[in-house]
């Protein structure tokens, strides 16, 4: 999960002050996400509360194991003006894989991809969904693709031993075919 990203270019609406996002914003950076959750919801309405509100509510109710309403709560937030879609995309995709949804968090990286194609955690994760698809062409492209974006990422070692080993399998599943 990703709480922020870089601003995003589209027109900007002002947004108006908001006292219980403010608070569900202070109950979220003590890590009591599931305090801040009824202060964020009372927000989904508001017009012009902070576009915020969707990913930090996501990540509240990911941090909580409610990995159902997390997803949703990304997926309509990418409805709304002024949201960060890359890593609305991005979390969205993490609640999907959580729920072993694999297809769908797939796609949902892909979307954050989409939006910055320099962003690598989202080629991981999408190499790690398309891994649990039995993809394995397809999730070595995108391994490679993370350590080219990320060349010192501390788990640079065990993702080259992993790619390895999907060499060895596609090339055993190569043999197997007529």
């Amino acid at each position: 999960i990703v709480k922020s990203s870089k601003k995003v270019e589209k027109v900007q609406t002002p947004i108006v002050y908001n006292e219980d996002f403010e608070k569900g914003e202070e109950l979220f950076a003590l890590n009591k996400p599931a305090e801040a959750i009824p202060y964020f919801e009372k927000c989904l309405d508001v017009k012009d509360v902070n576009p915020l509100v969707w990913i930090h509510l996501g990540i509240a109710y990911y941090q909580i194991g409610d990995f159902t309403r997390s997803l949703a709560c990304c997926t309509k937030g990418l409805t709304k003006a002024n949201t960060d879609h890359k890593i609305l995309s991005y979390n969205a995709g993490n609640s999907a894989y959580a729920l072993a949804n694999y297809a769908r968090a797939e796609a949902c990286y892909a979307i954050a991809i989409k939006e910055d194609e320099s962003f690598a955690p989202a080629y991981l994760n999408r190499a790690n969904s398309q891994l649990k698809q039995d993809r394995l062409q397809d999730s070595k492209v995108n391994y490679i693709k993370y350590l080219e974006l990320d060349p010192n990422t501390p788990q640079k070692e065990e993702i080259e031993k992993l790619l390895a080993l999907l060499d060895a399998e596609i090339l055993r599943r190569s043999k197997e075919r007529p």
